[in-house]
């Protein structure tokens, strides 16, 4: 296991003052630990090594090297939990192996309360994060295959498989493009959005989105970010690029609160009082 620092920036978005994780990888400010299960080499920072990067990026697993399964686990930045998380990155997925890309990366937002404010997190396969408390957003390369996989999992469960075809995002034609996830509160549940801006680097694209869904019983939770990348049999280099993981709306699960002569319900926390749904005919 390595550690690496990385940018920690403190924003204001007309809400209470904030962390943000912000890592374009040219800077060495912030905490990460890079951690392999597998064959080395572990995720690395690279220098610029064609045209279609801009400097420095993170190198997540790596073509013709199997069987590769590697973290990138950022420490804590925001303390407490927050209603609304906008998190972006640019990814370039590419293979030389006879044009064979394979298997997939994802992003994890994991719970501090199970995994802590530092260190590695769970050790799942990058393109199936189902583990439970987890929030979390997989690309799925398949060789040699028309469509591409884009999914949301939520606690050991995948919700969204949304497959896009080949004309509208190669995800592993070695260009960048870039995903955009929104995830807001409502009520007792979650709301998730994913966008795709392909050639982001270069010429961007329109922002299109992939998915927008319902997350029943997701309430916000103090959490910290992962990157995975996996490998099989077939193998590809899996960059990342200027991430970026804002939160705001500090939230608080404020139980409802029942004294004498008095019921007390403000609908924002996750208790709710009994309330029992009735209907009549009218003639």
């Amino acid at each position: 296991m390595k550690k690496i620092a990385v940018i920690l920036l403190l924003c204001l978005i007309n809400h209470p003052l904030h962390g943000a994780l912000l890592d374009d990888f040219e800077t060495t400010n912030v905490l990460a630990i890079a951690t392999r299960i597998g064959p080395a080499p572990e995720a690395q920072v690279q220098t610029n090594i064609t045209a279609t990067s801009t400097n420095r990026f993170l190198r997540l697993i790596y073509d013709e090297v199997g069987s590769q399964n590697n973290h990138y686990t950022y420490d804590r930045t925001d303390t407490g939990a927050w209603e609304n998380i906008t998190a972006a990155f640019d990814f370039r997925l590419s293979s030389l192996t006879n044009g064979l890309a394979a298997d997939g990366i994802s992003i994890a937002f994991i719970p501090t309360a199970t995994y802590g404010i530092s260190g590695d997190g769970p050790a799942y396969p990058a393109e199936e994060p189902n583990f439970a408390g987890v929030l979390a957003f997989a690309i799925d390369a398949h060789p040699a295959a028309t469509v591409n996989d884009f999914s949301l999992h939520w606690n050991g469960n995948e919700l969204v498989n949304q497959t896009a075809p080949l004309s509208q995002v190669n995800i592993d034609d070695g260009i960048f493009h870039r995903v955009v996830l929104e995830i807001e509160r409502l009520g007792n549940s979650s709301l998730a959005r994913a966008y795709v801006i392909t050639n982001s680097m270069a010429a961007p694209g329109p922002r299109t989105l992939l998915f927008e869904t319902l997350i029943p019983g997701m309430l916000p939770y103090e959490n910290r970010v992962q990157l995975v990348g996996r490998s099989g049999g077939s193998t590809m280099d899996a960059d990342v690029d200027n991430l970026s993981v804002t939160y705001s709306n500090l939230y608080t699960n404020i139980a409802p609160t029942i004294t004498t002569n008095r019921l007390y319900q403000d609908f924002d926390s996750s208790g709710s009082s009994i309330v029992v749904s009735r209907q009549h005919s009218v003639t």
